[in-house]
């Protein structure tokens, strides 16, 4: 299971630390159910958070389009979101959990039945999407798939991140083909570099924030169960 990074010098020095939060929470004696599925869904996040990290400064290497770095960058700006908010409550968590219930089955139902039969491997895929869903259900309680997505907006007003929509809505400029982003065109090496750098530079503050809110709740579960293993 995978753990929260530190990130530090904007991405010139990383460093994981994988606390094995489940070492704690995988004996119902120890820790209930509700806590067991919070620290699940932190430590995906997490390993999320650590992929994005490793994909955002990969970029100044590949030099892809400024839309895939802006991309990265947001999408660590809703990690943090989703990371602040998980670790609030286990109600919390379990929202968005719920949500990845609610996404197993939009590809199922929607997405899987046009897939060839002669495509094995999507075949393949879309058995791995119905067995992770059947795991997920057998831990819903009934009714509880009734309503609608957990929305980031939403979710970034609850934890007072007032930041998120101006981030978001900076970032959406580079990710969309909006008029800014057209009427920008092509940029010259230097401004790329430029742009680049900025952008690596956001989403790593981004990430910054985000390991320590959860090497914080790493450490709160450690003070809760450790007197009672």
């Amino acid at each position: 299971m995978g753990g929260f990074v530190g990130v530090s010098d904007f991405g010139t020095k990383l460093s994981t630390a994988k606390p094995d939060i489940m070492d704690f929470t995988m004996t119902p004696a120890v820790a209930s159910q509700d806590l067991v599925i919070q620290c699940t869904i932190i430590c995906k996040l997490a390993d999320a958070l650590q992929h994005t990290i490793n994909e955002l400064t990969g970029t100044r290497k590949s030099r892809p389009s400024l839309t895939v770095v802006a991309l990265l960058a947001r999408n660590l700006l809703e990690l943090r979101v989703w990371i602040e908010f998980c670790t609030k409550s286990t109600k919390n968590a379990r929202k968005l959990q719920l949500d990845a219930v609610r996404d197993f089955d939009g590809m199922i139902k929607h997405v899987s039945p046009g897939a060839p039969d002669t495509h094995h491997e999507a075949i393949g895929l879309f058995k791995q999407f119905s067995d992770a869903r059947a795991e997920l259900e057998q831990v819903l309680e009934p009714g509880e798939l009734v309503g609608s997505y957990q929305k980031v907006r939403k979710a970034a007003e609850e934890i007072g991140l007032v930041e998120f929509d101006l981030g978001l809505k900076v970032l959406s400029k580079f990710v969309h083909p909006t008029a800014f982003l057209i009427s920008v065109g092509q940029v010259s090496d230097e401004k790329y570099t430029l742009i680049q750098d900025a952008l690596i530079k956001y989403g790593l503050e981004i990430a910054s924030a985000a390991a320590t809110i959860g090497k914080a709740f790493n450490e709160s579960i450690r003070e809760r169960l450790q007197p009672r293993i």
